[in-house]
Parts: structure tokens; sequence; C-alpha cells
């Protein structure tokens, strides 16, 4: 018989009833729940668990939300202050709201305003390198250089015809001689059109890997200020629910943070299973809860077990002195979890199948 019918009766008649009646009776009531009868405070002894048949049914809470956390500033500034505090207390937040605005944002965004003006002069340089003016220079020397080539194979003819007119023709000597420093001079031009060319080309490799490293130095100044000014910012970084504010309009950035917000849809119930009991638990198990004040059980699992036996002071009602427990912390989780209210601390009672 489970304990939370034994305990029941502890003599042949209580208040008139015979044991067996009221034996009987509570087995039905338990029969009825489909299981040991548990109630919502513990059994004489102040034990926080209770072993009915194979069923482990311990005290337990709403607790802390797999997701909570206190949002501080993240700004380099030495001592930021809060400009403007945008949520209260209880407010519903969405991911990437602001909740608070600090003090520094105007200079913040003033840098990222010139930050990007100069990514704008940036882009137009390498624009402008790389557009078709320079190449129609580079173009225009290559053309040049073509009509020196002409030049030259044309003196060169010149001064060749010259030589054989000189053989035959006395006459022809000084024509021969012009002809040759004709010659010289368009072999010259063609040389230094020939590197004026290739200094060109290098100047111009030159210019469009300088107005591109620019580029891209500017692009990462302004991703700098922009980051920068997102830290005047101090956003939730998931759907929740403002647990409790620290901050106020125009104070300083306390070591408590902002605030601290909490997925309110991500609770958990913590029972304190004693450790005698606790090694009998595994994850998965079934696991029933009740809220304080209600008749209706919720079904859930086990999720997590600790690792680590707390001592915890509970009264007990038949000692004198606060009895010493050994409990381990199991987690469960519900299967509605609309169905929990959003109070951390609130009373519980679970019932495991091991």
């Amino acid at each position: 018989m489970s304990r939370g019918v034994s305990f029941l009766f502890q003599g042949s008649v209580i208040h008139g009833t015979p044991a067996v009646f009221v034996a009987v009776l509570g087995l039905a009531v338990s029969m009825a729940w489909g299981g040991p009868l548990w109630a919502e405070t513990p059994p004489p002894g102040g034990a926080d668990a209770q072993v009915g048949g194979s069923a482990i049914v311990a005290r337990g809470r709403i607790d802390v939300p797999i997701r909570m956390t206190t949002l501080y500033a993240s700004t380099t500034t030495a001592t930021p202050m809060v400009a403007r505090v945008s949520v209260v207390e209880g407010e519903a937040l969405k991911k990437d709201q602001v909740v608070a605005t600090l003090s520094n944002q105007d200079l913040a965004s003033a840098v990222v305003r010139v930050a990007e003006q100069e990514l704008r002069l940036a882009e137009e340089k390498l624009k402008a390198v790389q557009g078709p003016a320079r190449d129609h220079e580079v173009q225009a020397k290559e053309a040049e250089i073509d009509a020196a080539v002409a030049k030259q194979r044309q003196t060169a003819s010149q001064a060749h015809r010259a030589n054989q007119l000189r053989q035959t023709d006395a006459m022809a000597a000084a024509a021969e001689e012009l002809r040759v420093q004709e010659h010289a001079e368009a072999q010259a031009n063609l040389e230094m059109a020939r590197h004026q060319l290739v200094a060109m080309r290098e100047q111009l490799r030159t210019d469009r890997a300088i107005a591109a490293v620019e580029r891209d130095r500017a692009e990462a100044q302004l991703a700098q200020a922009k980051a920068e000014l997102e830290t005047t910012l101090v956003r939730a970084p998931f759907d929740a629910v403002v647990l409790k504010v620290f901050a106020h309009d125009g104070g300083a950035v306390a070591g408590t943070g902002i605030a601290r917000i909490a997925d309110l849809q991500s609770l958990r119930v913590i029972a304190d299973v004693p450790e005698v009991d606790a090694a009998r638990v595994r994850v998965g198990n079934e696991a029933f809860t009740m809220l304080r004040g209600s008749t209706t059980p919720l079904p859930g699992h086990v999720t997590r077990i600790a690792n680590v036996v707390n001592r915890q002071n509970r009264p007990d009602p038949e000692a004198a002195a606060p009895s010493d427990a050994h409990m381990v912390e199991v987690e469960v989780e519900v299967n509605d979890l609309a169905s929990l209210p959003p109070i951390i601390g609130y009373e519980t009672t679970v019932r495991i199948t091991p």
C-alpha cells in the first residue's frame, strides 16, 4: 500500500471509523487519480518527498527559465550614462527591441556620418581610376608608339636609300647625313614612348590598387563606427518579458546592468528529491506537476538531474529543530508550458514515476 494511503490510519479506529473503511476510501481516491494519493503538503515528519508504490512525490517550484539574462552596456566608454530607458517591468519584448539608449549615441552617430562621407569619396576615387578615362590615356600612348614605329621604319628606309645614292652621287652625301639624323631621332622617340607606356601602365595599376585599399579601409572604418553606434543601444537578444529594471534616465550604468529579462515561455519546474530516491530517477521519466491551489495535474517529463546534493534546512512539524535534508534538484518540463503561471518560485508538488 502506498505511503500516501498508509499514513491515513495508525490504529484500528480513527475518530470512530474502522481503519479498513478508511483504507478502502483512500484507495478509491488514489485509483480515481490514476496513481498514489498525493497532496500539496508533504506527509507528517517534514519530509520533502514520499514514495508511493513506485512513484516519488516531491515538493517543487516554478524556477528560472532556460533563457534569462541581465542586459549590460557594452560600450567602450569608461563611464556610460543612460540617456533613456525604453521599457518598464512586466513589458513583453520582441527580439532586437531597444531596451535603453546610452548618452554617447549622438557622438557615435556623428562618427558614422563622417565615415560614410569618407567612404563615398573613396568609392568615387576608385571609380575614377577604374573608369575608361585612364584606359584611354594608355590607348593614346599605345597609338603614339605605333606612329613612332612607323616613323622609325620610314626614316630607316630613307637613310638606306640615301646611302645607296651616295655611292653614285657625291652630292647625295649631305642628304644621307640628314636621313641618318632623322632616323636616330625617330628611334629615340620610339624608345621614349615605350618607356612612358610602361610607366603609365604601372602607375595605373598602382593608382587602382591604392584606391581599392583606401575604399576597403573606409568600409572598415564605417563598419567599426556603426558597431560602436550599436553599442549605444541595449537590445533584447530574444523575445522576453522584463523582470526588473535597474537603470533610469540620466543615471550611470551600475554593475547590476540595465535590466533583467526572461523568456517565460521556457519555464521549468524544479522538484527537490531526497538523495536516497534521486538514484531511481532518469531523464525522460514521466512526471506530473500539481500547482498550489489547483487539482489538475500537468503532465511532463524529467529533463535534467542535478549532479550535486544540496543540504536544506526544512522545518519539521514534529521536531523541535529543523531537519537537515539532503536534496537533489530534478528538472521537469511540462508538456503545455502555457499552463504554468509566469511566476518564478510558485510552489508545486511533483510526482515522478521512475
